[in-house]
């Protein structure tokens, strides 16, 4: 059971393109075992629906950031976010 999430946000300088999109900051996680362990499991699953392509345990935790939060965020007209 996942009991505590921590989230640090830093901006890297990234000279290079890492990921297509242009993808430039860094979001670090401290997670328990369970939670990591679930993570490696989801990407297990999304390698082998998707022979052929990387994917990285980091591109299935930032799929389920986006899922998880487009459910939950709303976005008010002014373009704030609210919970």
């Amino acid at each position: 059971m996942l009991t505590c999430v921590y989230f640090k946000y830093i901006s890297l300088d990234v000279t290079r393109e890492k990921a297509p999109g242009g993808l430039r900051k860094v979001l670090f996680l401290r997670v328990n075992q369970d939670l990591l362990t679930l993570l490696r499991i989801a990407t297990e699953k999304q390698r082998k629906r998707n022979p052929g392509y990387v994917i990285a345990m980091a591109d299935v935790a930032r799929d389920i950031l986006y899922e998880g939060l487009s459910k939950r965020v709303n976005v008010a007209e002014e373009g704030e976010l609210s919970l």
